[in-house]
């Protein structure tokens, strides 16, 4: 949780000298490229990796909300709701990963699914946004 925060604070910090949609998109090629470590490597390294993937993850939501609903004018608060609504992510993936990990009996295999999920992250803020680079 502790990097959670300071993750935040840090991606705060970063928006002002980088795009929005660009930081997203790093940040969510950061945490695939983090949870790759964490698959293909042991000991210290798979931990520290892992530990790293909060910090890099702590922008997402906000950015992703306030990215999902800028040009949304009059139904933004339709807009901000839907998107909250939507947010099943942490329903579906935990269930997917535990399916994997029962599947391969190795617990690493599961990383696989959140990886997955901060792909498409990336490539909404590559491509997805509908937002200039420095909108």
């Amino acid at each position: 949780m502790v990097g959670f925060m300071v993750g935040r604070f840090a991606g705060t910090f970063a928006m002002r000298f980088i795009g929005l949609v660009q930081l997203l998109t790093l940040y969510a090629v950061i945490s695939a490229a983090l949870l790759a470590v964490a698959v293909n490597s042991t000991g210290m390294t798979a931990v520290v990796a892992l530990m790293l993937v909060p910090f890099f993850m702590s922008i997402m939501f906000p950015t992703i909300c306030g990215l999902g609903i800028k040009h949304t004018e009059e139904m933004a608060k339709l807009g901000s709701s839907l998107l909250v609504m939507s947010i099943v992510g942490g329903a579906i993936v935990p269930p997917i990963m535990g399916r994997i990990s029962d599947a391969t009996h190795r617990i690493q295999l599961a990383l696989y699914a959140p990886l997955v999920c901060f792909l498409v992250v990336a490539l909404y803020g590559w491509k997805g946004t509908g937002v200039r680079p420095h909108e």
